[in-house]
């Protein structure tokens, strides 16, 4: 047995009426230079990934038949 999630949108007419507004909190700390670098280097791994993909999806766009 494998875990699900289960979600309700907003966008689902029959639950905006239960869901109250979104709210965020902004909480900020301090990294040590190890974490920021660590952190980093996990952005810009992310934003590789992320371009390898799009640009993927636009060959596979651009070469359907």
């Amino acid at each position: 047995m494998r875990p699900y999630i289960l979600r309700r949108l907003k966008t689902d007419k029959s639950v905006i009426a239960d869901l109250p507004d979104k709210t965020e909190v902004k909480a900020f700390c301090q990294l040590s230079r190890k974490q920021a670098a660590l952190y980093q280097q996990s952005v810009n791994e992310l934003a590789a990934q992320l371009e390898d993909a799009e640009a993927s999806n636009a060959r596979a766009w651009c070469c359907r038949s």
